[in-house]
């Protein structure tokens, strides 16, 4: 598991508690540097991390208020004030990466400012705490883990954060893998679900790939216990609660997951239940902007020079853009230069939040009007993107 000394001082997993906010650098990460590779055993349900003396300590998953980490190996590396360190796992060897951290002029660092249409800067970045009003429909996601293992109190804090905004309470997971033994660590057999808090977490094996265990075509191991899902969906939503279901694969494209969902959605129609199933967070991208990023010159270039990544800091990334769908509008400008980013949901990676493009490339000038609504419509329907619905009675 990935993260940073701060945090790990300051988080606490306490069942039903919002990880705390910490602030971590921006790094350059088209820079990044191997410091050292050491083998150690891993275990599932523990964070391992590199500590203020440059040893490798971990902390477990689901831990007590107050409890201090375990040293695992002492290394002594030094640590540069000039760069920010990581952990990353690679075939049972850790590797120990650093990074510069970008300058004071915040190279890499987005900012929310004031929409253009208010001109009080005091409020600028400020993002109401007002939830929306929750939709009445039965709602199911689908989603993939894949690039979140070692990130899992940013992966919480993001899900609750999104449904909050929308007026729910934190998600329900269901795990639709034929196995849990795994890579990832943070989804490495009980790891996951030892880190939510009882009846947020239930493993359903018949909604896994059998071709996994069996081999052959892709098929679901009990099709019959998309009921059981359905069931569950109905139970949460008396909560408050929505439920996600999910395996390791990124993309919908060739994915188990489109097989749960055709199924969840053929037995609502049998019950005469309304249901709508979409790729997490959900929801359909509005004509305008969710917010209104400024980039220094540098990096609105590097954007418009085809940069995969636009970083954002984790106010906005739990805040105006928590629940940003496939496809949203995001609005950047360096105060002379403007356009507007059709974009992917947010991610977190290597200790900075960020979201990618979903349109590409990402010129100077569009809109959503004049250049990106078709194309967005037209890769939200090849992808698997849209909303899925079976009309009930």
């Amino acid at each position: 598991m990935v993260t940073t000394p701060q945090f790990l001082d300051e988080a606490t997993i306490d069942a039903g508690e919002r990880f705390e906010a910490y602030e971590s650098p921006s790094l350059d990460l088209e820079a990044p540097e191997l410091v050292r590779a050491i083998a150690v055993e891993l275990e599932g349900g523990w964070y391992y991390f590199l500590d203020e003396t440059g040893d490798i300590s971990r902390r477990p998953l689901a831990r007590r208020r107050g409890q201090r980490p375990e040293k695992v190996v002492a290394l002594g590396i030094e640590r540069a004030a000039a760069f920010g360190y990581w952990l990353e796992e690679v075939d049972g060897r850790l590797g120990i990466y650093r990074a510069p951290v970008v300058d004071e002029a915040g190279d890499l660092e987005a900012r929310v400012v004031t929409p253009r249409a208010s001109r009080s800067q005091s409020h600028a970045g400020r993002v109401s705490s007002k939830a929306s009003a929750p939709d009445s429909k039965l709602t199911l996601f689908s989603w993939g883990y894949e690039g979140w293992g070692s990130s899992l109190p940013q992966l919480m804090a993001l899900t609750e954060a999104a449904e909050r905004s929308r007026g729910f309470e934190p998600p329900v997971f269901v795990d639709a893998r034929f196995s849990r033994s795994v890579r990832a660590a943070g989804f490495r057999d009980r790891v996951f679900e030892q880190a939510l808090p009882p009846g947020r977490y239930h493993w359903m094996k018949g909604l896994g790939n059998q071709a996994i265990g069996e081999g052959g075509a892709m098929r679901l191991h009990r099709p019959g216990d998309v009921a059981e899902l359905l069931r569950l969906a109905a139970d949460q939503k008396s909560q408050g609660r929505r439920v996600i279901f999910f395996c390791s694969c990124g993309p919908l494209h060739g994915c188990h997951r489109n097989l749960v969902r055709d199924e969840v959605i053929a037995e609502a129609r049998r019950q005469k239940v309304a249901l709508e199933v979409a790729e997490w967070p959900g929801g359909e991208p509005r004509s305008e902007s969710l917010c209104t990023l400024t980039l220094t010159p540098k990096e609105l270039s590097r954007v418009f020079n085809g940069g995969p990544r636009i970083a954002i800091t984790e106010e906005v990334a739990l805040g105006a853009l928590a629940a940003l769908p496939w496809g949203g509008y995001v609005e950047v400008t360096d105060g002379e230069r403007r356009a507007t980013i059709c974009a992917s949901p947010v991610r977190y990676s290597a200790g900075n939040w960020f979201f990618e493009p979903f349109v590409h490339p990402v010129e100077e000038g569009d809109t959503a009007e004049e250049h990106l609504s078709a194309t967005m419509v037209r890769l939200r329907e090849e992808g698997g993107y849209k909303a899925f619905r079976s009309q009930g009675k």
